[in-house]
């Protein structure tokens, strides 16, 4: 009798365990971020995708992607595979994270592995340094109880590329091949002289934000030490003047245009130019450059002479209107007037030949 009692001890503590690890290996799940290059730079665009490794019986999964946003600029982002087996699933931006949520409204449970969201990014820092991608997770299960994720993230190394052409260099080193190309002094001087006449257009630099300048010629925009990676240039009146992407300006007709530069850091720049026709001689930079004020003085003075323009023209519209209306009036008055005295005048007459013809019937 003990025997048996010890042998239903021993299949009762055996079947405690054994549901013990069901019930802890009935749900669990591993989720990771990796991205499609670590080694970046500055104007890169990188895809971040966060796989859905392992899982079984889970019913939602949660994760949080977060970034570093001095360093990275997020594009957009889109649900994998394995997030459209949810009822619910959404992937947004939020800060400078990622919030990705998942979930199967019914309670039913997923074992489907793959990617559960893509996000894309841009690389918009220069600086050399390390940019960490940390993802955190949590699951349920379909009696929503809290299901333990394993959750990896990933890092990117931000800086100029120079490595690859570091280890290539030294399988190139031919300093033979290279000794007989520069002994040719005669091919080297007169590519020297041509030069000169290729910065004559460009050799003034616009560094002010408002400067006159005449039709025909060329300026380089400085740009501003604010600005990093590439730049946009754009003018507001193209027939006026135009600009290059390297922020020449070419002066084509008289007129006013604002040159615009926005960099890829989020730095805008304008610069306001006067371009005429090259009747007054331009000076110095310094000395032609116009201060905003000045500039705006004058385009209050030139809107002043126009409406004065436009007062004088409707003024003198009415006062011939007037006077025409004026001479017309006097005109009727004068032929009423007339016709007046014309009438008073006949009836004096046949009143004083009544008196007349009855004075001589009397007598």
């Amino acid at each position: 009798m003990k025997k048996i009692k010890s042998l239903v001890s021993i299949l009762l503590a055996v079947f405690v365990v054994f549901a013990s690890c069901v019930t802890a290996n009935a749900a669990s799940a591993s989720i990771s971020a990796y991205a499609s290059k670590v080694n970046v730079t500055s104007g890169d665009t990188i895809t971040v995708t966060v796989s859905l490794n392992s899982c079984s019986g889970i019913s939602g999964i949660n994760f949080t992607l977060t970034y570093n946003s001095s360093h990275l600029q997020y594009v957009s982002s889109s649900i994998g595979g394995a997030g459209d087996v949810f009822s619910l699933k959404n992937a947004n931006q939020s800060g400078s994270s990622i919030k990705g949520a998942f979930m199967n409204v019914d309670g039913s449970t997923s074992s489907s592995t793959g990617t559960l969201a893509t996000v894309t990014f841009k690389v918009i820092s220069s600086a050399s340094a390390k940019s960490p991608l940390s993802l955190s997770a949590s699951a349920t299960d379909s009696a929503a109880n809290t299901v333990s994720v394993t959750a990896t993230g990933t890092t990117l190394t931000l800086g100029t590329t120079t490595a690859k052409p570091s280890t290539t260099k030294p399988t190139t080193t031919k300093p033979t091949t290279t000794k007989p190309t520069t002994t040719k002094p005669t091919t080297t001087k007169p590519t020297t002289t041509e030069p000169t006449t290729e910065g004559e257009s460009t050799t003034k630099v616009i560094a002010t934000e408002t400067i006159a300048v005449t039709v025909g010629n060329s300026y380089q925009l400085a740009k501003p030490s604010s600005m990093s990676g590439k730049v946009t240039y754009s003018s507001s009146k193209t027939s006026v003047a135009s600009v290059t992407d390297a922020g020449v300006i070419s002066t084509i007709a008289k007129g006013m245009t604002t040159i615009t530069a926005v960099s890829e850091n989020g730095v805008t720049k304008t610069w306001l130019l006067i371009v005429g026709d090259g009747s007054t001689v331009e000076k110095e930079d310094e000395s032609t450059t116009l201060t905003d004020e000045e500039t705006t003085t004058e385009l209050q003075m030139i809107g002043s002479v126009t409406e004065e323009n436009t007062t004088e023209e409707e003024t003198t519209a009415d006062t011939k209107d007037s006077l025409k209306k004026d001479k017309g009036d006097e005109t009727f008055r004068l032929i009423f007037g007339t016709g007046a005295v014309v009438a008073v005048l006949i009836i004096i007459i046949i009143i004083v030949s009544m008196i007349r013809k009855r004075r001589s019937f009397v007598g």
